[in-house]
C-alpha cells in the first residue's frame, strides 16, 4: 500500500504540474474527483489496519494478563501455561510492532495526500 500511495502522489504531482499552465477547470475537477476516490480507498485501508492493530494489541494485553495470572499460581502445570502465554505474547508483540510500523507509514502517506487535495482545490478556484 505504501508503494500505491507513493505512485499516486507522484502521478498527481505530475498531473498538477501539467494543469498549472492551463486554466481548464473541467480537467482539474476530473482530476480532483479521481484523487478523492483514491484517497477514500487509502483511508479505508487505514481504518482496517487500525482495527487490526487494536485487535492484536488487545490479544497482546490478554496474553500479558494471562502470563501474570499464571505466574501467581502455585500449581505444577503453571510452567507449561507460562511458556504458552509467554510464547504467544512474544509472537503478538512482534506482530503488533510490525502493524504499528505499517500503520504509521500508511497514516503519513495519507496525510501527504491531503496536501495534494489542497493543491487541486486551489487549481479549481
Amino acid at each position: 500500500m505504501d508503494k500505491s500511495i507513493a505512485i499516486h502522489f507522484d502521478e498527481m504531482q505530475r498531473a498538477i504540474d501539467n494543469l498549472e499552465g492551463k486554466k481548464s477547470r473541467a480537467e482539474a475537477e476530473d482530476l480532483y474527483l479521481y484523487h478523492i476516490d483514491r484517497v477514500h480507498d487509502f483511508q479505508h485501508e487505514r481504518l482496517i489496519h487500525l482495527l487490526v492493530t487494536f485487535f492484536f494489541s488487545g490479544l497482546l494485553i490478554l496474553s500479558i494478563i494471562g502470563l501474570l495470572w499464571v505466574s501467581s499460581m502455585t500449581i505444577t502445570s503453571g510452567f507449561v501455561l507460562a511458556v504458552l502465554f509467554g510464547g504467544s505474547g512474544a509472537i503478538l508483540f512482534v506482530t503488533v510492532l510490525f502493524y504499528v510500523r505499517y500503520y504509521y507509514r500508511l497514516e503519513n502517506g495519507v496525510q501527504k495526500l491531503y496536501g495534494v487535495t489542497d493543491q487541486l482545490r486551489q487549481l479549481m478556484r
